[in-house]
């Protein structure tokens, strides 16, 4: 996964061209990079041309060599079980518990990377009521197993 630092365009782009490249910096990337003016490291991605051979003709595109990710706040995750998440806290929360909530979504600690923010922010969680219900709940379930 990456961050889109920049598009680059021809001087005059043609109303429907594809940009000259697309400059991103990718999270766990060791390959060959540019270093951009503000120090961060890219990789561009120029359009590169595809072709295959269709029922009955030869086929080809232009198509630059990227996948969307999504993004969607702590709300909208409720109910949802993601296999891996980038989260980012912010400096407050907005409602009781939001960090838990986006927290809770993924299976895996080891599934989540956070952007960077105060450690406060999570020892709150510790006391915040919902912690406490689901802690309260697998002891429950636990309980139940046993018997």
């Amino acid at each position: 996964m990456g961050t889109i630092t920049d598009i680059l365009y021809k001087e005059k782009p043609e109303h429907t061209s594809l940009p000259t490249a697309i400059l991103v910096s990718f999270d766990q990337y060791h390959g060959p990079t540019l270093t951009s003016l503000d120090e961060i490291l890219i990789v561009p991605i120029v359009p590169i041309w595809r072709i295959w051979e269709g029922k009955s003709d030869i086929c080809s595109r232009l198509q630059l060599s990227l996948s969307l990710a999504w993004a969607i706040t702590a709300h909208k995750s409720q109910g949802l079980t993601l296999l891996k998440a980038v989260i980012d806290l912010g400096k407050r929360e907005f409602a009781t518990d939001l960090s838990f909530v986006a927290i809770s979504h993924v299976r895996s600690l080891k599934d989540i990377i956070f952007k960077q923010f105060d450690f406060s922010r999570i020892e709150r969680i510790k006391n915040c009521k919902r912690l406490k219900e689901w802690i309260a709940e697998e002891k429950r379930l636990a309980e139940m197993e046993m018997i």
